[in-house]
């Protein structure tokens, strides 16, 4: 939402290092101001990323500390994102748009209801040595 809001970012790739050589991944269509998922969240390898360039004819703003795996993922991917020199965190300007549409839609939940959302199973929390 950063992104959209300061570079105005129609189409963002967020990656996040996830350690173990792999990232935290999602990319979201911002044209409508929300976010809307075209590449749901996911934890894989650099390498295993896919990103198609489909609809979307800019690049992909890509945002987060994955990006540092840049050389190691696909031609493709590398082609079809943009990297950010900007680093974004979530602001609470930014969840408040987020958090103001989920609510309106009915979805909000009491803070005892408010759970993560776990991408590795538990087997992944070891060390990669151990598995």
């Amino acid at each position: 939402m950063a992104a959209r809001r300061k570079e105005g970012a129609n189409t963002v790739t967020a990656a996040l290092d996830a350690r173990m050589d792999e990232i935290y991944v999602a990319a979201y269509d911002l044209s409508s101001g929300m976010p809307e998922a075209i590449l749901p969240e996911q934890v894989c390898a650099p390498g295993d990323l896919e990103l198609t360039s489909g609809e979307h004819s800019q690049a992909y703003l890509a945002v987060g500390s994955g990006w540092r795996y840049l050389d190691d993922m696909s031609e493709h991917v590398r082609s079809v994102v943009s990297v950010s020199a900007d680093e974004y965190y979530p602001s609470a300007q930014d969840m408040l748009l987020l958090a103001e549409k989920d609510f309106a839609l009915g979805k909000a939940v009491s803070a005892a209801q408010a759970l993560p959302v776990y991408l590795r199973d538990e087997v992944a929390w070891k060390k990669k040595d151990q598995q």
